[in-house]
């Protein structure tokens, strides 16, 4: 049996490791940043510690999944997760101004805080999960790799149903299947029976992603 419904939020997660941020700068393995780009970096960061924003909400589901593509035997777990509105103030601030490799960094600090919110959340939820005897046993997001972005609409709307409590930030939902605030993520994880976490990755969310072209979804930067 599924546990009852949870709602989490979480803020800003300090504990942010620079390299995820550098993975997702696009760094060579084996890298780091320059000084620069280290300062903006940190700009970043404390930017968003100041102005707060970073939300999570989390939604065990019962039955067959919202994402066709996603097996799942008893049950499913939907993830919503944002940097926040302001962040995407500021980077469109900076784009306007001319100032691209800032707006850059501001960017991919909040989709690095966003990926490690979903991490977080899932992490809960199997610990939550292990006394029902249940794990996560897979894992997919709308639009990524044999996903369709039908999945998109109804995860957001069983996180918005009426009687639902409302999310913990802003969150819309284009016709295109496209979210705003930009740096946000709907996720939804498989569960089923048996003991262990199941297939939960270790540091990035992407780790086990199968598109091999991409430079982007790779394992973090060691």
């Amino acid at each position: 049996m599924i546990p009852p419904d949870v709602q989490l939020t979480r803020e800003l997660p300090y504990e942010l490791d620079v390299r995820e941020i550098e993975r997702l700068l696009g760094l060579p393995r084996g890298t780091s940043a320059d000084a620069r780009t280290a300062a903006t970096i940190e700009e970043a960061r404390a930017f968003l510690a100041r102005r707060g924003g970073s939300w999570c909400r989390v939604r065990f589901l019962p039955g067959e999944s919202p994402m066709r593509e996603l097996r799942a035997a008893l049950g499913t777990i939907v993830v919503a997760a944002s940097a926040g509105p302001a962040l995407d103030a500021h980077v469109d601030t900076d784009w306007g101004a001319g100032r691209p490799d800032r707006a850059y960094a501001f960017d991919r600090v909040g989709a690095a805080i966003v990926e490690h919110l979903v991490v977080r959340a899932a992490r809960d939820c199997a610990t939550a999960l292990l006394p029902h005897g249940l794990r996560i046993t897979a894992r997919s997001s709308p639009g990524c790799e044999g996903t369709s972005l039908d999945g998109q609409r109804r995860s957001f709307e069983l996180l918005t149903a009426p009687g639902e409590p409302p999310l913990p930030g802003p969150l819309r939902l284009f016709d295109s299947g496209m979210l705003a605030p930009r740096l946000s993520q709907i996720a939804v994880f498989a569960v089923d029976a048996g003991a262990g976490g199941g297939t939960l990755p270790e540091g990035a969310t992407c780790v086990r992603c199968t598109y091999a072209p991409c430079s982007v979804r790779r394992r973090r930067t060691a």
